[in-house]
């Protein structure tokens, strides 16, 4: 029989139970709790560290703002690039000017103390800058300041390009290049976001073009991924002697007159000249005045290679770090237009970058002259043979320019007529023979817009070569190179001859009639580039370029 008496244990082995169970799932929640607050904890650190990549709206001035016209109309992506058409922009233009109370809004932009300060509106869209168009004009090359408004706008907004330009409207929108949008925010944090306490302070050589940007690139990668501070680039080494004289404080050559600091392009002659902003710490002479007191200058003199323009961060960094003020990009535009319009229509072009000049002066790092022949032999005879492709010389040897038209007249040669040196006169690192910055650095930039449309390129050793080639290969996933000097020593004291010896081959090339390629030479040629589609020539001086009559005199506000 069972007992039917109660058992005493059963409630108190429900009630230990019961708490068992309770514990375990305050112990679940618990645990889910902490999990899910070390989540949140982690996501905010996250987004902390990352919002330091990006730039921040610096604090509206007092002073009174500068207003431009903004075009409210968005550009269009065309082939997966960012392009507007002519039809767009008219409509657009035509909006404004039939409803310009409805369609018109303003950029107001503000400077102070040599800092930037900004804020801006652009009343459509529900108030988020998007894509817009402004207007511009040829005056506009030659006035640096009615444009400077956008100028202050976009240096605080690194994510943001220029997709589309016409003679009459230029076209901005946010990129929509991940790795570009990444890279510059970490630029722009190092170079804005850092303070100025300490600077990472770099001499610019006034080198080639290329050693230059090469200088100026591994600066900021340096200050971006060691120092973690900005990078300044400054004209006296503070290190030999911390208050030089003014005449030994040496100006960027491409932007005042070597031998004499004349012809400054604007009264800091450096960098800011032309291109945007890329610290707020000062004029060189302000940082200068607080060099002992408020400010340690780092010195690290460091070219790693990722400060290389055929690397990406080193892409990146000169794309970030050449952003062109719009008096320039406008007179770039002109240049360009112009240009174009002295020569028929062409299928297609080749480049070939004849270097000389003081390669024979560098002593043991001395390069050779090669004669215009031995790049013409290393492009395919069925490109030098059709009428509709052209050759694109670029060569700061106006030797280089008869020559062609001597022992290749067949070619349809075409260059721009600007000042050159004649082989070596010019002396060492002697690269505006104009004697005119502004208007060379205006033909140079003009150039690597140029050679986009060439899918050629035929060049020596030099870091202007690797630059055109990254150009090109950016713009034509089909671009092939050829390189002059492939098969042999490239730097050597032997080389310190090779001018002489270039004139010595002329000669008995005059002499034996040799003045056109052999057919075995064409055969050798087309073996060699036998993937490539291009053919063509123009000649244009990439060291030296046109002199700037017209800007030469006129200051410019400096936006640091």
């Amino acid at each position: 029989m069972a007992d039917k008496t109660p058992d005493r244990r059963r409630p108190l082995m429900s009630m230990m139970l019961l708490s068992s169970s309770s514990q375990r799932n305050n112990y679940r929640i618990g645990v889910m709790l902490a999990l899910f607050g070390s989540s949140v904890l982690f996501l905010i650190s996250q987004r902390n560290f990352l919002r330091q990549f990006h730039y921040n709206p610096l604090k509206e001035s007092e002073a009174v703002p500068q207003q431009l016209v903004v075009v409210d109309k968005k550009p269009l992506r065309l082939n997966g690039t960012n392009k507007t058409s002519a039809t767009t922009i008219a409509a657009a233009r035509k909006t404004d000017s039939s409803s310009k109370s409805k369609n018109t809004h303003h950029v107001m932009m503000h400077n102070n103390n040599n800092n930037m300060h900004h804020h801006h509106y652009f009343n459509h869209h529900n108030n988020q800058t998007e894509a817009f168009c402004l207007q511009w004009n040829s005056n506009d090359a030659t006035n640096r300041t009615h444009l400077q408004p956008f100028d202050i706008w976009w240096t605080h907004h690194p994510t943001y390009i220029i997709a589309n330009e016409t003679d009459d409207t230029f076209c901005v929108e946010p990129s929509d290049d991940i790795d570009r949008n990444e890279a510059f925010q970490k630029f722009y944090h190092t170079q804005f976001e850092t303070g100025c306490s300490e600077i990472h302070w770099r001499v610019m050589w006034s080198s080639g073009w290329g050693a230059d940007m090469m200088n100026v690139q591994s600066g900021l990668a340096v200050s971006t991924n060691k120092l973690h501070i900005p990078l300044v680039m400054g004209t006296w080494d503070p290190w030999e002697d911390p208050h030089p004289p003014n005449d030994e404080r040496i100006p960027w050559h491409y932007a005042a007159n070597k031998d004499d600091h004349s012809n400054k392009t604007c009264p800091q002659a450096d960098m800011t000249c032309y291109f945007l902003p890329y610290h707020n710490c000062g004029s060189l002479r302000e940082i200068e005045n607080k060099y002992f007191d408020e400010i340690k200058l780092v010195k690290n003199d460091d070219l790693p290679e990722e400060g290389e323009i055929y690397t990406v961060n080193g892409r990146w960094a000169n794309a970030f770090l050449t952003r062109q003020q719009l008096w320039l990009r406008r007179a770039v535009y002109d240049f360009k237009r112009e240009f174009k319009s002295q020569y028929d229509p062409e299928t297609d072009c080749s480049v070939i970058h004849v270097r000389r000049s003081d390669v024979v002066l560098h002593d043991e790092w001395a390069r050779k002259y090669f004669p215009v022949t031995d790049y013409v032999q290393l492009i395919p005879a069925y490109r030098r043979k059709d009428p509709k492709q052209t050759v694109f010389l670029l060569t700061d040897d106006q030797n280089a320019i008869d020559e062609a038209h001597e022992f290749h007249p067949e070619l349809r040669w075409k260059y721009i007529n600007r000042t050159r040196f004649r082989g070596s006169e010019g002396g060492w690192e002697h690269q505006t023979p104009s004697n005119n910055p502004a208007k060379e650095v205006i033909t140079l930039l003009s150039t690597f817009d140029l050679v986009k449309e060439c899918s050629l390129l035929v060049h020596g050793s030099s870091k202007f070569s690797e630059m055109l080639w990254y150009i090109m290969s950016g713009a034509n996933d089909k671009a092939k190179q050829r390189r002059v000097d492939s098969r042999m020593e490239i730097y050597s004291t032997g080389h310190n001859r090779s001018e002489f010896e270039l004139l010595k081959r002329l000669n008995a090339m005059r002499q034996g009639g040799n003045n056109k390629t052999s057919s075995s030479e064409e055969s050798s040629a087309l073996a060699a580039s036998n993937t490539n589609t291009t053919s063509g020539l123009i000649v244009v001086n990439v060291l030296g370029l046109l002199a700037n009559d017209l800007v030469s005199n006129i200051d410019i506000l400096l936006l640091l």
